[in-house]
């Protein structure tokens, strides 16, 4: 029972989980900002719309994946079966969930639009991520959706949902977090790296090759903070940048941890994925709260 939990949680990836949720927190704490008043109910409503809709992602992803190449190495054609089972029969009951909480929105509390077409979105690239013959979760193209997914159209369904606006203040600040979101991913990718060359499978560092995608990790983290010091250009108050900047350190120890691995130093890969997860995590929330206390 205890590999098969520790299994299914490799499957449904509890960090994204996490991630969705601080940056959903982070469209609500620019609704909250620019002055519109949060309903309780829309609020959690819409969090069970997207916690809801990534766990029944991840659980169709991997059960297409088991289909085609094992989740760990050993794995036997009965544990991949019964593993499959449940994936299924969850992400059948995850996505009726997400049909009715939408429905019980749209007609009990007046759905805006573009909130509804963002859930449509959100729906259509759920299933292209997870699903054949799409299935960008092996194409190598996957980890950008998935970033673009919880870094941006997330922040910006809560807004959208809770304010019934679109406004720039939540583009600067979700486009930061899509960048180190992807640089995320490809330390995730370094992780597997060995199994997903052994099993034929595309990653964002089998397609870019190791150095690259090396150098694409650091220019992207770097690139989110300098975004981040031009705020006050495009008239976000440094008061509310400023205080971002206190994860800068992480992201440092995250550049300089990866090219020491790359250089041959001791792959602590395991480490260094929660330490990615650190650097994102660390940065979202110093927003929602820099957002929520001005």
């Amino acid at each position: 029972m205890g590999i098969l939990l520790k299994r299914y949680l490799k499957i449904i990836k509890p960090v994204s989980l996490l991630l969705a949720l601080l940056t959903y927190l982070l469209g609500a704490a620019s609704t909250n900002y620019l002055g519109s008043i949060i309903e309780a109910i829309v609020f959690f409503m819409g969090l069970i719309i997207i916690e809801v809709l990534f766990l029944g992602m991840f659980s169709l992803s991997g059960f297409f994946q088991l289909a085609f190449k094992p989740l760990m190495e050993g794995e036997t054609p009965r544990q991949r079966l019964r593993l499959r089972a449940i994936l299924f029969n969850s992400s059948i009951g995850l996505m009726s969930i997400l049909v009715i909480a939408a429905f019980l929105l749209k007609i009990q509390y007046e759905l805006n639009i573009p909130a509804l077409l963002l859930i449509v979105l959100l729906i259509a690239l759920a299933l292209f991520f997870s699903i054949p013959p799409f299935k960008l979760i092996g194409s190598g193209f996957g980890e950008l959706i998935l970033a673009f997914m919880i870094g941006s159209l997330v922040p910006l369904f809560s807004h959208v949902l809770l304010s019934g606006t679109i406004h720039r203040l939540i583009a600067f600040m979700s486009f930061p977090v899509v960048l180190i979101l992807i640089s995320s991913q490809i330390i995730q990718n370094f992780n597997s790296f060995s199994l997903d060359i052994k099993t034929e499978t595309n990653s964002l560092v089998t397609r870019l090759g190791i150095k690259q995608a090396g150098w694409l990790h650091n220019i992207f983290l770097l690139l989110a903070y300098l975004f981040l010091a031009l705020g006050p250009l495009v008239s976000v108050p440094w008061r509310l940048i400023f205080p971002l900047f206190i994860s800068l350190p992480v992201a440092c120890l995250q550049i300089i941890w990866l090219q020491k691995i790359l250089q041959g130093g001791r792959a602590l890969w395991d480490r260094l994925v929660a330490l990615s997860a650190v650097t994102v995590g660390s940065l979202t929330y110093l927003m929602v709260v820099s957002l929520w206390s001005n």
